[in-house]
């Protein structure tokens, strides 16, 4: 009986018709060590936590903040009409003063450094909100900028109704909207003497120019400045130049130079798509057949790095005749970094808090990007919707992100194995129980199985090999942490207290009753919930799935254990779904299958 491996460690890859390629993984991703067991395993995606710092809960807000941005010293954050800064220390003011008018739009966000200064610039699809953040010294101390930090640019040559904004070639430069006109401002806002009614004037009159349709966002990378465009992408370098009119007036000169035999024949489908880091930058790229693709470029030509499977996501619903969520300009794409692997999430579309149709596969959802595999895989809820994280920031080595419909910021982590939402029946945002903390769902579907000729075949088992938890879980029997000792009304001589005990056994202490009950990140919720692996197969290409079995995992920290699912049946076209619910990681390193041809198969 021959022994084949199982192709168990999935990514991301569902086809339109899933005869072709049922492949689908949720809350894993695939990371390749050349030493390791099978050189590749299946690891958990990130969790998030709510960040408690000094005894506090910190980063609420009254409000999602459409707004998550930074420069080297501070957080900025936008919710509603209020532009927060943070420091490292979680202590925050409102700097906006009342001046910002808008509640709901888009914020897009550029720095610039002039020698000690930091200027931090807002705009909102209504004004130019310039802020200069106090300067630090050597010795600690902070010296407030003299004036109003917080300005209003009331310029009559900036942009109006300013939409994008970058810093580039010691200038910023902001795009109105809807239009392919983009203005730029002084050299370094004139630093210390910024002035907001002259800060775009030059020479008495304003410096602009046109990129090649409707400008949809700006980046810069490499000391060049990209100007996404509905269907195309300008490139520009820091060096000055003169446009000739055609009509014969004077020559104009320009600081900047656009290259006139390398533009991308490729634009831009959602602003909030683009990221720029890692000497990277990947959007959600568009051109003017149609073709939407997610693209990445590092300076060179872009290149696809969206799949057959990817691309299907971004088709309009031939159902409902709606377009993808991706497409809507409410998708958020992040780059991010963890233990040395780059990835590139990309969500869209709603979430249903009331959804109970698990394994729910739809336009709305959350895709992740692993560039050393290359490959995709979803990220999902509890649910089984789309993962909620929607904004994304590195800074003092912590990953922050906001949640969809949620006006609490949490900590981002490969770290964490839960998915923390505010507590609905908890009004106080500092209490215990303020959050709730939601295990992973882990889903994959395997590639379709079959033999070479179409043979019929029967499985006698299949095997996978799991890690279940991690070395920092430890099963005791001591009680849980939130357990409450009741003690005595006196005290020792040294003024401690008693703890009572058993009458009979004085060594078993009594605990107050309704507590020592176990919580998702317990060391004992193994041994209490008892997760499992719960695997079902296919004969017809994933469309339908029969049940084969739950096996329990093995305690927390005990690795030696391994599942077989036996007598598994005849197939000629065979996939596999496993589905399992822990606040534990699960790690899958591969798998093995015991076939057998069929006698009475058809070839």
């Amino acid at each position: 009986m021959p022994i084949s491996p199982l192709p168990i460690l999935a990514y991301y890859d569902v086809q339109r018709f899933k005869q072709f390629s049922p492949q689908d993984a949720a809350n894993w991703t695939v990371i390749e060590a050349p030493t390791g067991k099978k050189k590749n395993a299946l690891y958990p995606q990130m969790g998030r936590k709510h960040i408690r710092f000094n005894n506090s809960n910190r980063l609420i807000f009254n409000r999602e903040p459409r707004g998550e941005f930074r420069t080297l010293s501070y957080m900025y954050y936008v919710v509603g009409d209020v532009i927060y800064r943070v420091d490292k220390d979680y202590s925050r003011i409102i700097i906006s003063e009342g001046k910002v008018e808008t509640l709901n739009s888009n914020v897009f966000f550029a720095s610039l450094v002039v020698g000690t200064l930091t200027f931090a610039c807002f705009v909102d699809g209504r004004k130019i909100y310039i802020y200069q953040e106090p300067v630090v010294g050597p010795d600690g101390t902070i010296t407030p900028p003299i004036g109003d930090p917080f300005q209003v640019v009331t310029d009559a040559n900036a942009p109006k109704n300013p939409t994008y904004i970058a810093a580039f070639g010691n200038r910023i430069v902001v795009s109105s909207y809807k239009s392919s006109e983009f203005r730029l401002s002084v050299i370094n806002l004139n630093g210390a003497f910024f002035d907001p009614l002259t800060c775009f004037t030059v020479a008495g009159s304003a410096v602009f120019a046109q990129a090649p349709g409707e400008i949809k966002q700006f980046g810069v990378l490499f000391n060049t400045l990209y100007i996404f465009t509905d269907f195309a992408t300008s490139i520009w370098s820091n060096i000055p130049s003169t446009f000739q009119s055609s009509s014969g007036t004077p020559a104009v000169s320009f600081p900047w130079k656009v290259s006139s035999s390398y533009n991308w024949d490729y634009g831009l489908a959602d602003p909030l798509s683009l990221d720029i880091d890692f000497d990277r930058m990947i959007w959600l790229g568009q051109n003017q057949n149609g073709l939407v693709q997610i693209m990445a470029s590092d300076g060179g030509k872009p290149q696809e790095i969206s799949t057959k499977a990817i691309n299907l996501l971004f088709q309009k619903n031939v159902e409902t005749g709606e377009a993808s969520p991706f497409l809507k300009g409410n998708s958020n794409g992040f780059l991010y970094q963890f233990e040395n692997t780059i990835y590139y999430r990309l969500s869209g579309g709603i979430y249903d808090p009331d959804e109970e149709v698990l394994d729910k596969l739809d336009n709305n959802n959350s895709v992740e990007f692993n560039f050393d595999t290359n490959t995709w895989a979803r990220c999902i809820e509890a649910n089984g919707e789309r993962n909620r994280i929607q904004k994304h920031m590195f800074f003092n080595n912590t990953h922050y992100v906001t949640v969809l419909n949620e006006s609490t910021v949490y900590e981002m982590s490969g770290q964490f194995y839960v998915n923390e939402l505010r507590n609905p029946d908890q009004p106080n945002s500092q209490l215990d129980d303020a959050y709730i903390a939601y295990p992973f769902r882990y889903e994959l579907v395997t590639q379709l199985i079959f033999q070479e000729d179409y043979s019929e075949f029967i499985t006698n088992y299949v095997q996978i090999d799991f890690v279940f938890g991690n070395n920092t879980s430890v099963n005791t029997l001591t009680p849980f942490k939130n357990a409450v000792y009741i003690v005595d009304e006196l005290v020792d001589g040294d003024g401690q207290p008693i703890f009572l005990v058993d009458d009979n056994d004085e060594e078993k202490f009594i605990i107050k009753e309704g507590s020592n009950y176990p919580v998702l990140d317990s060391d004992h919720y193994n041994s209490l919930y008892k997760p499992h692996v719960s695997l079902y197969y296919s004969d017809d290409g994933g469309e339908n799935f029969n049940y084969a079995d739950n096996l329990e995992f093995s305690q927390v920290g005990q690795y030696q254990w391994r599942m077989r699912w036996y007598q598994l049946g005849p197939s000629r076209n065979r996939c596999y779904k496993m589905v399992a619910v822990s606040p534990f990681p699960i790690v899958v390193l591969g798998g093995i299958m015991e076939i057998i041809r069929s006698s009475g198969g058809a070839n």
